[in-house]
């Protein structure tokens, strides 16, 4: 897959959006989204496993659209995908996509982790 990992252009209009002397913005915006993406993967598989498409496709929508914002690009294309499987109603499509896409949110989740250390630092 050609998509990035992470594309620093969000996280940059969120470094712009800091005001001196107030709490790390891009901080705060990248743990929420740590612990968003592991809550809406663990969703999804709850979802896949009750045969729900409609759940899956609404968690796919709402990932799709936090992880675009923080820049992890691959989990916001696995999260389109994924989407319109549950659209189709595509469960065996769904459960291929959620293993790919658990596999991108580990590795944008390292790296966003990174990129808010070395922002605390």
């Amino acid at each position: 897959m050609n998509t990035p990992v992470i594309d620093p252009v969000p996280l940059d209009a969120i470094r712009n959006l800091e005001q001196p002397g107030h709490e790390n913005l891009l901080n705060t915006i990248i743990g929420m989204f740590l612990e968003q993406s592991v809550n809406e993967l663990a969703g999804l598989r709850e979802a896949l496993q009750s045969g729900s498409a409609d759940a899956i496709r609404e968690a796919a929508h709402s990932l799709k659209s936090s992880s675009a914002n923080v820049g992890a690009m691959r989990v916001s294309a696995l999260s389109y995908d994924l989407e319109q499987a549950g659209k189709d109603r595509a469960l065996d499509l769904c459960g291929m996509l959620i293993d790919r896409l658990a596999l991108a949110i580990d590795e944008a989740n390292a790296r966003l982790s990174d990129i808010a250390g070395a922002a605390a630092a």
